[in-house]
């Protein structure tokens, strides 16, 4: 069983290195929409966050130690799990695999879900 760590979010790996403007703990909607999208996206974003009952939002991002996640490859996918929207984007410099992508989401979406 994979386990969450706090809010939610899976650890980052031992093998990578934190983003330095990774945030503590839940972020608020302003917050959050701030940490995903750029000035010319956040009233339209905002405005589908409030439609979709937005509560609170967490943001995790690393540097893969074999420097794969530095690069202007993308591959971005998202999942709900009960109450929680989960995205995924992991970039690259190479010709992007979703294969890693697939797979963290998959981790994170066992996180989430209750366990009997």
């Amino acid at each position: 069983m994979v386990t969450a760590g706090p809010d939610g979010l899976l650890g980052i790996p031992s093998d990578a290195s934190p983003l330095t403007d990774n945030p503590a703990g839940s972020l608020s909607l302003n917050a959050f929409i701030d940490k995903f999208y750029g000035p010319a996206s956040v009233q339209s974003e905002k405005s589908l966050y409030v439609q979709r009952g937005f509560v609170s939002g967490g943001f995790e991002g690393w540097f893969s130690a074999d420097n794969s996640s530095h690069g202007n490859a993308l591959v971005d996918i998202t999942a709900r799990v009960g109450d929680y929207l989960v995205e995924v984007q992991d970039f690259t410099a190479a010709t992007p695999d979703p294969t890693a992508a697939e797979a963290l989401l998959l981790k994170q979406i066992q996180a989430l879900t209750p366990h009997t």
